[in-house]
């Protein structure tokens, strides 16, 4: 690639090699080398798809050359793409395939097309002011995004410096950049934390102090130093205008203070709902590679999501979940990935099942239907890949059912049309006797009401026998009553007999 100051001459030019380059190498289709020897409408179709590949992988190529503080690399990226942009602003000329093809012929495999204008020439003093407007500019492609987050993710400042004074040469600071990427920026070092963190397997009651040593960690918590100077600072500081405070002002080694981890959750929950909808998004559209991906970031969100905001996002997430656990093997999906998926899924139910529960129990009760189902599959398969799995799911039904929680929860569980015949959950039947709710007999789970217990209140009554009519009433009242529970229950279990996963129907038969 020519340098800075570099005048690039000849009908096929430096830029020509490269478009060349990364249409036989890099973008993998076998007919872009034959498209590129016929006519001026296809050069103009491989130069867009040259454009949109360079610009894919332009954002990270061009944060890689910030940190390593490569100036002349940078602005040799700017210049590839204002030469793309050039070719493709040519007016369309038709050529006939004849002529092509002669030339062909003639040149040996070597189609030489003299062009009929002239490129036009970049003094070094524009290419720079071109690279340091490609850097700061928040449109397609988004480099800034790319460069503010890997920045943020350095311990050294000579990079950040570097950045500010010689790429885009003071003309905004880094509060402000931060502030017109900060969603994007905090999405990134969300994935980064969900993929650096090797404790995202082990047990599920974690909260997000854990992530204390994570680099992405501590990159959240400068930028949240960075984002609460720009704020205060707004009315003095104009969006092109130099840097106001050094580096020193975001060493998070001198911020360790309360209200540092406080800002990073109120940075998260500030855009939980976009970043829960990304999540969403990706696990929907991706491959079980992508969708494992988004379970960690999940997990990740969670345990920073304020426990009073909670219950909003109730249904987003028991669908995500529920949708691995309704996950099949096939051909696209192993049996690894799988176990994969549930134990991240087990763990995002358990964790915000749990926030849930420390704000608004009643919310866990109106919903607890669906978290059990959500639960069921993992019982009666005797997989030991799943037994950490598994252990997490039955902590999480225990924790429902102890105390306090159990005491308040028990109603609800008189709606729950089945328990799975598993030992591991013996704890939890004897919890719910105790308050009352037995899931040994079908009849008895709604009412606590048995024919023996009518047919003894009928006898004792019948021994005065001034009341003797309206105790057979009441008899018959509660009879009807154990009928209609009876067919609640039925019918609940119909409504199960429906749903997507078939280890939830087995149960359920």
């Amino acid at each position: 690639i020519p340098s800075i100051n570099s005048q690039v001459r000849g009908f096929v030019s430096a830029f020509d090699l490269l478009v060349d380059f990364i249409q036989s190498f890099l973008i993998k289709t076998s007919s872009l080398g034959e498209f590129s020897l016929v006519l001026d409408e296809s050069r103009h179709a491989l130069l867009l798809t040259t454009l949109n590949y360079f610009d894919k992988f332009l954002p990270s190529v061009a944060a890689g050359f910030v940190i390593d503080e490569d100036y002349e690399s940078l602005c040799a990226c700017t210049g590839f793409r204002l030469f793309l942009l050039g070719e493709l602003k040519r007016p369309k000329r038709k050529v006939n395939d004849n002529d092509v093809a002669m030339e062909y012929i003639a040149g040996q495999g070597n189609v030489q097309k003299k062009r009929n204008y002239a490129q036009k020439k970049l003094s070094p003093k524009d290419l720079k002011a071109q690279t340091a407007q490609l850097c700061i500019s928040d449109g397609k492609p988004n480099v800034i995004s790319h460069i503010v987050k890997s920045l943020l993710l350095q311990k050294e400042k000579a990079p950040m410096v570097f950045f500010l004074k010689t790429v885009i040469q003071e003309r905004a600071s880094f509060g402000t950049m931060l502030k017109k990427t900060e969603f994007v920026v905090l999405e990134g070092l969300i994935s980064d934390m969900s993929v650096h963190d090797e404790n995202i397997w082990s047990e599920s009651d974690r909260g997000w102090e854990h992530y204390e040593d994570l680099n992405a960690f501590r990159a959240m918590k400068q930028g949240s130093l960075w984002l609460k100077h720009a704020n205060e600072t707004s009315d003095k500081m104009q969006m092109n205008s130099a840097p106001h405070f050094s580096a020193d002002s975001t060493n998070t080694s001198n911020a360790e203070t309360p209200n540092v981890n406080d800002a990073v959750q109120e940075w998260v929950n500030k855009y939980f709902m976009r970043l829960l909808i990304s999540t969403t998004t990706r696990w929907k559209r991706g491959r079980i590679d992508t969708k494992i991906a988004a379970m960690k970031n999940l997990l990740v969100l969670v345990r920073f999501l304020y426990p009073e905001e909670s219950p909003q996002y109730v249904t987003q997430v028991l669908v995500i979940v529920d949708g691995c656990m309704s996950l099949k093997r096939s051909t696209l999906i192993q049996e690894c990935d799988l176990f994969k998926l549930h134990s991240l899924a087990i763990k995002v139910l358990s964790q915000f099942v749990r926030m849930l529960l420390s704000h608004s129990p009643h919310i866990v009760g109106e919903n607890l239907c669906n978290i059990l189902v959500s639960i069921l599959p993992l019982f009666g398969r005797k997989i030991s890949e799943e037994s950490r799995t598994l252990q997490d799911a039955v902590d999480l039904l225990d924790t429902l059912v102890d105390g306090e929680t159990g005491r308040t929860l028990s109603p609800y569980f008189m709606d729950i049309p089945l328990l799975p015949n598993d030992e591991r959950l013996q704890n939890v039947r004897q919890s719910l006797k105790r308050y009352g709710v037995n899931f040994d007999n079908l009849l008895l789970m709604s009412t606590q009401l048995t024919e023996t217990q009518a047919t003894r209140n009928h006898d004792q009554a019948s021994i005065n026998s001034s009341s003797s009519n309206s105790v057979q009433d009441n008899s018959k009242g509660k009879q009807k009553e154990l009928k209609k529970a009876l067919q609640k229950r039925l019918f609940s279990l119909q409504k199960l007999l429906g749903h997507e996963n078939d280890n939830v129907r087995i149960l359920c038969l």
